[in-house]
């Protein structure tokens, strides 16, 4: 897919911005963990993270097994200083 190798280049390149302008157009369509990784990460990177947690949840649910992702998961916990919480 176009769009799916158009946010592949732009998350490689850092371009965080371009990566989730260009996966949107096909998240909702899929269910696949790299494309909500890309997207979670991304939100993170510009502070987003409603919409990072949104995704990093989707990723892990849907399998995917980066620890990277649990690190950005829990860190938004911990900034939001939800600590019961910190190990789901």
């Amino acid at each position: 897919d176009v769009f799916s190798a158009l946010g592949k280049s732009e998350f490689t390149q850092k371009n965080y911005q371009g990566t989730i302008d260009a996966l949107e157009k096909i998240a909702s369509q899929t269910n696949e963990t790299e494309i909500f990784a890309m997207m979670g990460q991304s939100y993170y990177q510009l502070n987003n993270t409603d919409k990072a947690f949104t995704y990093l949840d989707k990723a892990i649910g849907a399998g995917a097994e980066t620890s990277i992702l649990y690190f950005y998961r829990g860190k938004i916990k911990l900034d939001k200083k939800e600590y019961a919480d910190i190990n789901k």
